[in-house]
């Protein structure tokens, strides 16, 4: 099995490889500004030419991995060869080349500038690039992060995509609709990564668009800042700690983070090119693929784009802008509609299943968990959770991890330096920025010094805040962060206040640094590196299903799971238990999970299902029905070490003994079949605490 999974690897490499050649020879053929500038285009085609043919053999369900491979090489060759038109092939080959030597040496560059400056930058930048390829490494050899969504739903729409061979909507209760209804362009970027192979490198893709976070951010406050200073304020954003210690899981939000930094680079750059106005759009498509709160920010940061695109070529070039924004447009409207439209035809409401929207009086009634905001006749949770502006204060400046309650603890991975230094200077930038341009617009001399005030990225940040269903969140808002400190670093410049700039990166990297260091059990998301070692000691496998390994599932029933459950297997679960069905794939996720509807025969219709394994909660009555003598089903024990619950096998059922001769006692029943775990023990201990929840661990 290994041999076939490192064979997988070096296919995975090896389509990467051609897919990141084909993104470079469009990047080459952009002519963008810079290295960092190329880097973020660079990312975003990559992860299009990756994407476009899950998404088409998604489609048209024939989403497998050798078909996979071939669509793969052909889109990036037709990339390669549009690309090369009016070029040259050669010559489009060996300028890509040049330019990914370029953006390997864009770190020991970084790396000799802040040097040279004696800044304390250069503290931040050595730490990230340490870092980096260590959480890498805890991606590859560990699962330090088995928390609630990647388990709930994330890896489960990465399962079920490569089981139907394609995005068949699911039957599945209400409380797992998100594998149906949520955007998915990050999950299938994970989906490319394991399908060659296994699961190793499922916590990978983030940590690919990382330094992209960086470069995205870097970009936008060069245009006002020093390089050093610029480079401090991408470090210090991807240093934040929502983004960075999520790097190396399979939530999603760093990654999508880094698409619409990307997109908004170029959508708000004030003299635009068409190309980068494409890129824009290019940009947009991707972000709102991979995260739905992208939906917030997107018509204002397509309202500015064109805006710039048309006072920049109208004039001149009348028809290439109007066939720009008609094809931008279409790509992004077309990648909405890959999920709204879907939703509606499937289950009556595009933004199935978390908002419910119901407009009487435009005949709306949209089913879903909740509106977006509660009120009288509103019933079910709300989708917008915002607290009110003194309670979130109050969170947000609290003594860190002190919060306690349902999500509101996670404010504090704003990070103490983005909370009490970068949002009070982004507050107050944010109304500079304002003031000035229109003491520039009323043509007041003074105002005209220095650079123009990047009125376009405050407004885009504006819709952001006001929009976010959740300012206490900080992983969704990675992309805000990096727009308000661009609007520091544009303050900070400001003659009045430039003593300031230094020492506010300076804080902002160095607090992101101690609260690294404190982050207090179970929270932490890091692995020591004694622990690490541990890991390189273990098997592959065991590194994947081991609980004292940090896997979410107990180790001797994984096991078996992994014996048992080979390709093809079936495995159903019903209702009562709807959390973390990640746990129900094996490690290459070849075998099927199914789900059945709580009923009274739910053993009879597993067993007409064909299912190997049957899946309860503790407590189903189901359960006792299995536990039966001659049921046809045997205990294997507790799979999911955070949730528990129990795994059964089918077994044959044993032919009823013949009547006893007269005179003779009948024979007994033989005894039932002992499970292979002991039962659960009385005590347990805190795992981690997805939103303010304490989840227990047997």
């Amino acid at each position: 099995m290994y041999i076939v999974a490192r064979l997988g690897f070096v296919l995975l490499f090896s389509l990467s490889a051609l897919a990141g050649l084909a993104a470079l020879a469009v990047t080459v053929r952009a002519q963008l500004r810079g290295r960092a500038e190329q880097l973020v285009a660079a990312s975003m085609l990559w992860n299009g030419i990756i994407i476009v043919p899950i998404y088409l053999l998604g489609l048209f369900k024939q989403l497998r991995a050798p078909v996979l491979a071939v669509g793969s090489v052909v889109v990036s060759l037709a990339t390669l060869l549009i690309a090369g038109r009016g070029y040259g092939l050669p010559r489009l080959l060996r300028s890509s080349l040049s330019m990914f030597g370029g953006l390997l040496r864009l770190y020991p560059d970084a790396l000799v500038l802040a040097w040279r400056s004696r800044r304390f930058v250069l503290v931040g930048v050595v730490f990230a690039a340490v870092m980096l390829p260590y959480l890498a490494l805890s991606a590859y050899l560990g699962q330090p992060m088995p928390s609630w969504d990647p388990l709930w739903y994330h890896d489960p729409i990465v399962g079920f995509t490569i089981q139907n061979h394609g995005f068949s909507m699911v039957d599945l209760p209400i409380s797992l609709q998100k594998v149906n209804g949520y955007v998915r362009l990050g999950e299938m970027t994970q989906l490319w990564l394991v399908i060659f192979s296994d699961r190793r490198l499922g916590d990978m893709a983030n940590l690919l668009f990382a330094p992209a976070i960086a470069a995205g951010v870097y970009v936008l406050a060069r245009r006002y800042a020093d390089a050093v200073l610029a480079m401090g304020w991408g470090v210090a954003v991807m240093l934040m700690p929502a983004s960075f210690s999520i790097l190396h899981s399979s939530y999603v939000d760093p990654q999508a983070a880094a698409l619409l930094l990307g997109a908004l680079v170029f959508a708000t750059k004030s003299q635009p090119r068409v190309r980068d106005s494409w890129l824009a759009a290019f940009g947009l498509m991707m972000a709102v693929g991979s995260k739905a709160l992208s939906l917030i920010p997107l018509p204002a940061a397509a309202a500015v784009a064109i805006f710039y695109l048309v006072r920049a070529h109208w004039p001149e070039r009348r028809r290439a802008v109007i066939a720009t924004i008609a094809g931008g447009g279409l790509l992004i409207t077309a990648m909405m509609a890959f999920t709204l439209v879907r939703n509606y035809l499937a289950f009556h409401n595009p933004f199935w299943p978390d908002m419910a929207v119901d407009i009487k009086a435009l005949h709306i009634h949209w089913p879903g968990i909740g509106p977006w905001a509660s009120g009288p006749g509103k019933p079910g949770t709300p989708l917008n959770l915002n607290e009110p502006f003194l309670r979130l204060m109050d969170h947000l400046y609290a003594l860190p991890w002190s919060v306690v309650g349902m999500y509101f603890d996670q404010a504090v991975d704003y990070g103490i330096g983005i909370t009490w230094v970068a949002m009070p200077l982004g507050a107050i930038a944010f109304v500079v920025c304002l003031v000035t341009a229109l003491r520039r617009r009323l043509g007041n001399p003074r105002a005209m010094e220095g650079p123009a005030p990047p009125v376009a990225l405050a407004f885009i940040l504006g819709v952001m805040v006001i929009g976010s269903p959740a300012l206490w969140a900080p992983r969704y808002h990675t992309p805000a962060v990096g727009l308000l400190v661009t609007l520091v670093a544009w303050l900070t410049v400001r003659p009045a206040w430039e003593r300031l700039a230094d020492a506010a990166v300076s804080i902002v990297l160095v607090t992101s640094l101690m609260m690294f260091w404190w982050t207090p059990l179970p929270r932490r998301w890091f692995f020591t590196p004694s622990r690490l070692v541990q890991l390189m000691k273990a098997q592959p496998l065991d590194r994947e299903i081991n609980r004292d390994l940090g896997a979410p599932t107990i180790f001797a029933t994984a096991q078996a799971r992994e014996k048992e459950l080979t390709a093809g297997k079936l495995l159903v679960f019903d209702e009562r238990f709807a959390s973390y069905p990640s746990v129900f794939w094996n490690n290459n996720y070849s075998n099927r999970v199914q789900f059945l509807k709580i009923g009274p025969d739910l053993l009879t219709r597993a067993a007409q299902a064909g299912a190997t394994w049957v899946y309860m909660e503790d407590g189903d009555p189901a359960m006792a029905a299995a536990r039966a003598a001659n049921s046809g089903w045997q205990e294997v024990g507790i799979l999911n070490a955070i949730r528990g619950g129990r795994a059964f096998r089918r077994i044959p059922v044993l032919p009823k003994p013949p009547p006893a001769p007269a005179g003779r006692p009948p024979a007994a029943p033989p005894p039932p079949a002992k499970p292979l775990l002991p039962p659960l023990p009385a005590k347990t201990k805190p795992l981690l605490q997805p939103g303010g929840r304490t989840i227990r661990v047997w």
